[in-house]
């Protein structure tokens, strides 16, 4: 009975730290400087697409952050400029030498979508510009978020317009300078391949704002893996058993 009090004692210390720890800032790439410029990122928005993970996206912002140690994510927080936000998706593209994936890790259409309509207005890290409201959105991904092994990733945030023309979403330049790569966009509707340095159509940008949480976790987990990869260790595994029978 001793044992299992104290185990039950060390799991609730445990519990405990974990939830503390949950809203640790993992990746921060700054906040919104005032004055700055932004970059369009949306779909179905003031103008329509043909791009993107999606394959509609008017225009696709994707920056870069890093992961140290083994992190279950739990909340993700990123400034907009705009003057509606009816729904905002995000994504998370591995990387492949210094540049981002076409297809995401997470979000669609590798895994379900990954959608908020939580956000708040002119925080102190994400605040007004002239005519445009600075909009803090927040993706929470609740405590069995993702799980993101150290190394390298691109997040993507994009504005649904849900078809309301009138909505026209930035994500917001930050500040100072990030020591990773120049962002990366492609916007069809420019004429724009997937994924091109960010240039002068953003003025200075070369960073835009977000803020990654999480919790470090010690059993290091795979990625969920595809419906293909499933598929693919069953038979692996089928003909490993038939050989094994064999041998017998």
């Amino acid at each position: 009975m001793q044992t299992l009090r104290t185990g039950v004692f060390l799991a609730l210390l445990l519990s405990a730290a974990q939830a503390a720890s949950s809203q640790s800032p993992v990746w921060d790439n700054g906040a919104y400087e005032v004055g700055g410029s932004g970059l369009v990122s949306a779909r179905d928005a003031y103008i329509r697409g043909r791009g993107g993970p999606e394959g509609d996206h008017a225009a696709t912002v994707v920056d870069d952050f890093e992961i140290r140690r083994p992190t279950r994510l739990s909340q993700v927080e990123v400034c907009f400029l705009l003057d509606k936000m009816p729904l905002a998706e995000m994504y998370v593209f591995p990387d492949l030498d210094g540049e981002p994936a076409l297809v995401p890790l997470l979000g669609a259409p590798t895994s379900p979508d990954i959608t908020t309509l939580a956000w708040a207005a002119n925080t102190p890290r994400c605040r007004p510009f002239r005519r445009w409201t600075g909009a803090e959105i927040r993706f929470d991904l609740g405590p069995a978020g993702p799980i993101l092994q150290p190394g390298r990733y691109w997040l993507a945030v994009v504005v649904d317009g849900l078809g309301d023309i009138r909505v026209h979403p930035f994500w917001a330049q930050s500040s100072p300078e990030q020591p990773l790569e120049r962002a990366r966009w492609g916007a069809e509707h420019f004429w724009i391949p997937y994924w091109t340095p960010i240039d002068s159509r953003c003025g200075t940008c070369r960073d835009f704002s977000f803020r990654i949480y999480g919790e470090q976790v010690s059993v290091v987990e795979v990625p969920a893996t595809s419906e293909f990869s499933r598929a693919l260790m069953v038979v692996f595994l089928g003909l490993a058993g038939v050989s094994l029978l064999r041998r017998i």
